[in-house]
Protein backbone atom coordinates (compact mmCIF):
# COMPACT_ATOMS: atom_id res chain seq x y z
CA UNK A 1 0.00 0.00 0.00
CA UNK A 2 1.76 3.16 -1.10
CA UNK A 3 1.56 6.24 1.01
CA UNK A 4 2.41 9.98 0.10
CA UNK A 5 6.08 9.74 1.10
CA UNK A 6 6.81 6.47 -1.17
CA UNK A 7 6.87 4.19 1.18
CA UNK A 8 5.31 0.87 1.17
CA UNK A 9 3.60 -0.61 4.43
CA UNK A 10 3.37 -4.18 4.28
CA UNK A 11 -0.44 -5.80 5.10
CA UNK A 12 -1.09 -9.73 5.52
CA UNK A 13 0.28 -12.68 6.30
CA UNK A 14 2.81 -12.83 3.63
CA UNK A 15 6.67 -11.79 3.89
CA UNK A 16 6.44 -8.34 3.82
CA UNK A 17 4.02 -8.23 7.09
CA UNK A 18 5.48 -5.36 9.17
CA UNK A 19 8.16 -4.48 7.17
CA UNK A 20 8.74 -0.88 6.11
CA UNK A 21 10.54 -0.48 2.69
CA UNK A 22 11.19 2.81 0.51
CA UNK A 23 9.51 3.38 -2.96
CA UNK A 24 12.60 3.22 -4.88
CA UNK A 25 12.51 4.98 -8.75
CA UNK A 26 13.70 2.80 -11.80
CA UNK A 27 17.25 2.79 -12.15
CA UNK A 28 17.82 2.82 -8.20
CA UNK A 29 19.10 -0.90 -6.38
CA UNK A 30 18.98 0.08 -2.66
CA UNK A 31 16.52 -2.12 -0.62
CA UNK A 32 15.45 -1.22 2.81
CA UNK A 33 13.27 -3.83 5.06
CA UNK A 34 13.83 -3.12 8.75
CA UNK A 35 10.66 -4.99 10.94
CA UNK A 36 8.98 -3.00 14.16
CA UNK A 37 10.89 -5.75 16.13
CA UNK A 38 13.95 -4.52 14.53
CA UNK A 39 13.84 -1.06 15.14
CA UNK A 40 12.95 -1.47 18.94
CA UNK A 41 15.88 -3.33 19.54
CA UNK A 42 17.97 -1.16 17.77
CA UNK A 43 16.05 1.87 19.62
CA UNK A 44 16.28 0.13 23.33
CA UNK A 45 19.95 0.44 24.45
CA UNK A 46 19.92 4.55 23.03
CA UNK A 47 16.94 4.81 24.89
CA UNK A 48 18.56 3.92 28.29
CA UNK A 49 21.55 5.59 27.57
CA UNK A 50 19.50 8.92 27.54
CA UNK A 51 17.83 7.97 30.83
CA UNK A 52 20.75 7.59 31.81
CA UNK A 53 22.29 11.27 30.99
CA UNK A 54 18.88 12.48 32.09
CA UNK A 55 18.65 10.86 35.56
CA UNK A 56 21.53 13.65 37.26
CA UNK A 57 19.29 16.92 35.90
CA UNK A 58 16.76 14.87 37.34
CA UNK A 59 17.94 14.60 40.29
CA UNK A 60 19.01 18.20 40.59
CA UNK A 61 15.59 19.13 40.09
CA UNK A 62 14.47 18.02 43.51
CA UNK A 63 14.17 21.27 45.92
CA UNK A 64 16.44 20.51 48.55
CA UNK A 65 14.53 20.71 52.28
CA UNK A 66 15.59 23.77 54.16
CA UNK A 67 18.89 23.54 55.68
CA UNK A 68 19.28 26.32 58.45
CA UNK A 69 22.97 26.44 58.63
CA UNK A 70 23.47 26.55 54.91
CA UNK A 71 21.36 28.90 54.17
CA UNK A 72 23.33 30.75 56.81
CA UNK A 73 26.05 30.48 55.40
CA UNK A 74 25.21 31.50 51.56
CA UNK A 75 23.12 34.78 52.89
CA UNK A 76 26.16 35.23 54.57
CA UNK A 77 28.17 35.22 51.10
CA UNK A 78 25.62 36.75 49.48
CA UNK A 79 26.05 39.70 52.06
CA UNK A 80 29.57 40.26 51.61
CA UNK A 81 29.19 39.83 47.54
CA UNK A 82 26.30 42.30 47.54
CA UNK A 83 28.57 44.78 49.62
CA UNK A 84 31.97 44.30 47.49
CA UNK A 85 29.05 44.67 43.96
CA UNK A 86 27.65 47.90 45.97
CA UNK A 87 31.69 49.19 46.73
CA UNK A 88 32.35 48.94 42.62
CA UNK A 89 28.96 50.29 41.75
CA UNK A 90 30.55 53.41 43.78
CA UNK A 91 33.36 53.66 42.15
CA UNK A 92 31.55 54.56 38.75
CA UNK A 93 30.23 58.03 37.87
CA UNK A 94 27.11 58.43 36.03
CA UNK A 95 27.73 59.14 32.42
CA UNK A 96 26.84 63.17 32.19
CA UNK A 97 26.31 63.00 28.21
CA UNK A 98 23.39 60.87 28.24
CA UNK A 99 20.79 62.06 30.95
CA UNK A 100 19.16 58.11 31.02
CA UNK A 101 21.96 56.41 31.35
CA UNK A 102 22.31 59.28 34.42
CA UNK A 103 19.42 58.38 35.72
CA UNK A 104 19.94 54.48 35.29
CA UNK A 105 22.87 54.59 37.04
CA UNK A 106 21.86 56.89 40.32
CA UNK A 107 18.57 54.70 40.36
CA UNK A 108 21.12 51.33 40.00
CA UNK A 109 23.54 53.08 43.22
CA UNK A 110 19.69 53.18 45.09
CA UNK A 111 19.02 49.51 44.10
CA UNK A 112 22.49 48.57 45.84
CA UNK A 113 22.25 50.89 48.71
CA UNK A 114 18.57 48.74 49.26
CA UNK A 115 19.83 45.23 48.37
CA UNK A 116 23.06 45.80 50.76
CA UNK A 117 20.77 46.85 53.58
CA UNK A 118 18.50 43.45 52.45
CA UNK A 119 21.20 41.12 52.49
CA UNK A 120 22.28 42.17 56.35
CA UNK A 121 18.73 42.26 57.73
CA UNK A 122 18.25 38.68 55.89
CA UNK A 123 21.55 37.43 57.25
CA UNK A 124 21.17 38.86 60.70
CA UNK A 125 17.87 37.09 60.67
CA UNK A 126 19.28 33.77 59.79
CA UNK A 127 21.66 33.91 62.18
CA UNK A 128 19.20 34.62 64.95
CA UNK A 129 17.46 30.99 63.99
CA UNK A 130 14.64 32.41 62.06
CA UNK A 131 13.53 30.16 59.40
CA UNK A 132 12.12 29.91 55.86
CA UNK A 133 8.59 31.76 56.68
CA UNK A 134 10.31 34.51 58.77
CA UNK A 135 12.53 35.49 56.32
CA UNK A 136 10.83 34.87 52.79
CA UNK A 137 9.81 38.66 52.49
CA UNK A 138 13.46 39.48 52.81
CA UNK A 139 14.28 37.08 50.27
CA UNK A 140 11.48 38.15 47.98
CA UNK A 141 12.53 41.73 48.54
CA UNK A 142 16.15 40.84 47.69
CA UNK A 143 14.76 39.29 44.21
CA UNK A 144 13.16 42.02 43.24
CA UNK A 145 16.03 44.81 44.00
CA UNK A 146 18.12 42.27 42.51
CA UNK A 147 16.05 42.29 39.20
CA UNK A 148 15.85 46.45 39.21
CA UNK A 149 19.37 46.14 39.46
CA UNK A 150 20.24 44.51 36.28
CA UNK A 151 18.18 46.34 34.35
CA UNK A 152 18.95 49.32 35.59
CA UNK A 153 22.78 48.52 35.37
CA UNK A 154 22.36 47.39 31.75
CA UNK A 155 20.77 51.23 30.96
CA UNK A 156 23.82 52.53 32.81
CA UNK A 157 26.38 50.90 30.70
CA UNK A 158 28.21 49.08 33.29
CA UNK A 159 31.99 48.49 32.81
CA UNK A 160 32.59 44.31 32.87
CA UNK A 161 34.46 44.84 36.02
CA UNK A 162 30.86 45.87 37.94
CA UNK A 163 28.42 43.26 36.17
CA UNK A 164 31.10 40.70 37.11
CA UNK A 165 30.89 41.42 40.90
CA UNK A 166 26.73 42.01 40.00
CA UNK A 167 27.02 38.28 38.62
CA UNK A 168 28.84 37.34 41.50
CA UNK A 169 26.47 38.50 44.14
CA UNK A 170 23.68 36.90 41.74
CA UNK A 171 24.70 33.43 41.65
CA UNK A 172 24.68 33.34 45.50
CA UNK A 173 21.41 34.28 45.15
CA UNK A 174 20.69 31.89 42.37
CA UNK A 175 21.77 29.66 45.75
CA UNK A 176 19.55 30.65 47.63
CA UNK A 177 16.29 30.14 45.72
CA UNK A 178 15.69 26.24 46.02
CA UNK A 179 15.39 26.86 49.91
CA UNK A 180 12.95 29.57 49.65
CA UNK A 181 10.85 28.43 46.09
CA UNK A 182 9.97 25.12 47.52
CA UNK A 183 6.84 24.67 49.11
CA UNK A 184 7.20 24.70 53.09
CA UNK A 185 7.64 21.45 54.61
CA UNK A 186 7.75 22.66 58.17
CA UNK A 187 11.61 24.92 59.25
Amino acid sequence: MPSAHGIVFGRGGGPERGKVRPRLSLGESMTFSLSTRTLEKALRPAALLLGLALAPLAAEAELPKWDQARVTNIANELAEAVNKASLEVDKQKGSRVDVSKERAFYELREDMRLVKNSTRHLSKELQQGKGREETYPTFKRIKTLRNDAAENARRADMPESTFAALTSAGELLNRLRPYYEEEPTGN
